[in-house]
């Protein structure tokens, strides 16, 4: 893929206005948007009787209430767009949007209550989106990924880290087989 078709825009999701930023930038650049992608995202992990606030609230955050406002901002060049195309054509051209989940999800993860249930969610806002939307011939699937080597999945005491916040939260997966020991 070339510079001319590619748009790489920074800065932290769940900042108020994020959203119609990157979409404003989107249609400037393209004309329109027929596909959408939603991936970002990071683990913070924890067990249930140890997770902060703050770690459950985030994953949310990330994870579906993003995913939701950059699709809500898409609106009007998505789905209004493809309601007009119908209006005038009597059909609509193809449009997609693909949304990332993860197995934790679908079958929950030790130590990841938050992130499962984020993941859980966006695979329900997906669905709800492709009833919602299909008529409009927008396809809306997510896509449930399996563990894969990344640096949300390598040791955690490799280091690996994000800063969220101003706070530095360590990426990876603890090496102890034993999950009783992330229980204490």
């Amino acid at each position: 893929i070339g510079a001319d078709q590619t748009l790489v825009v920074a800065g932290d999701v769940t900042e108020e206005g994020y959203p119609e930023r990157v979409i404003g930038m989107a249609v400037e650049k393209f004309g329109g948007i027929d596909d959408l992608i939603l991936n970002a995202g990071f683990t913070w992990d924890a067990v249930v009787h140890k997770m902060r606030d703050t770690q459950w609230q985030t994953m949310f955050d990330v994870h579906v209430s993003a995913p939701f406002k950059m699709i809500r901002a898409a609106a009007p060049f998505m789905r209004d767009a493809a309601k007009r195309e119908i209006e005038n054509l009597g059909f609509a051209k193809g449009r997609s949007i693909l949304t990332i989940s993860s197995v934790s999800g679908v079958h929950g993860n030790a130590g990841q209550a938050n992130y499962a249930a984020a993941k859980a969610g966006i695979v329900g806002l997906t669905k709800t989106l492709a009833k919602e939307w299909g008529q409009f011939n927008i396809r809306a699937n997510s896509v449930v990924l399996g563990h894969f080597k990344t640096r949300l999945t390598q040791d955690k005491n490799k280091g690996a880290s994000i800063n969220f916040r101003g706070e530095d939260i360590k990426l990876g997966i603890p090496q102890s087989n034993n999950i009783s020991a992330l229980m204490e």
